[in-house]
């Protein structure tokens, strides 16, 4: 999905400079398809992109909810010690929306996007390394999975 890559960019630019120091905590709220089917990846997506923000491999993920719910809400934690909460949920007919929060040593970044619908109409390829398998693992099994590069 190409709105992942300038999601990724823009927030990437936010933090030139080191505004807001290490980070420390991301949550992400994806609301971005209104197809069950996706949930996952974009899901998955989020956690490739909060790991590289953070600049640390993902350790677990404890994932809640699941397809049929409509949310799929992930707790990751980090080698390094820094956490997130990553939420993929329906839009529900609405308008596609992204909120992220990241909080730093030194401060905080929040970031809102209505993404335009165009750029969500791509195929969401599987991030390197992909987490798909720790995320499914977790809903099944309903506790945290170590995280499994993939």
């Amino acid at each position: 999905m190409q709105y992942f890559s300038w999601l990724e960019k823009t927030i990437g630019a936010a933090l030139a400079g080191n505004p807001i120091g290490r980070p420390v905590f991301v949550r992400a709220h994806l609301e971005l398809t209104a197809d069950h089917g996706l949930l996952i990846p974009i899901s998955e997506a989020g956690v490739a992109i909060v790991s590289r923000l953070a600049g640390a491999p993902v350790r677990s993920i404890y994932a809640l909810g699941g397809v049929k719910q409509g949310t799929v809400s992930l707790q990751v934690e980090f080698a390094q010690g820094q956490t997130s909460l990553v939420t993929a949920e329906l839009t529900h007919g609405g308008e596609p929306a992204v909120q992220l929060l990241l909080a730093g040593q030194n401060g905080t970044l929040r970031f809102d996007d209505f993404p335009d619908p165009r750029l969500l109409v791509q195929t969401i390829e599987s991030p390197t390394p992909g987490y798909r398998r720790s995320i499914e693992r977790s809903l099944a099994l309903g506790k945290p999975a170590r995280a499994e590069e993939e």
